[in-house]
């Protein structure tokens, strides 16, 4: 019995061959274009500017919007109620953000 079953799934293989190479083909794009476009993260401290921006996409949690030493402004999901206006946080973000 277990003969035959090794046979079947030979004969699928032969059969599905190129459905399963196109599938690791696209996998494997997809992790190397992840890997490849993945930017440097790193942590700076960011001033609060505004609280209860939007929500969060899990719940009625809102958002921080806090504005970095450059100038640039971020969305960081915290709870707001922890922070006031003006308060220094450190946050992680891309390393472009940093050096535009």
């Amino acid at each position: 019995m277990k003969n035959y079953k090794l046979k079947l799934f030979i004969i699928l293989m032969k059969e599905n061959r190129w459905g399963i190479i196109s599938f690791f083909l696209a996998t494997s794009f997809y992790v190397a274009l992840a890997y490849f476009s993945a930017e440097e993260r790193v942590r700076v401290e960011c001033t609060v500017t505004d609280k209860g921006v939007s929500f969060s996409e899990t719940g009625n949690i809102p958002n921080v919007r806090c504005k970095l030493d450059n100038g640039v402004t971020i969305v960081v999901s915290n709870k707001s109620r922890h922070y006031d206006i003006d308060d220094v946080i450190f946050v992680n973000t891309r390393k472009s953000n940093i050096n535009p």
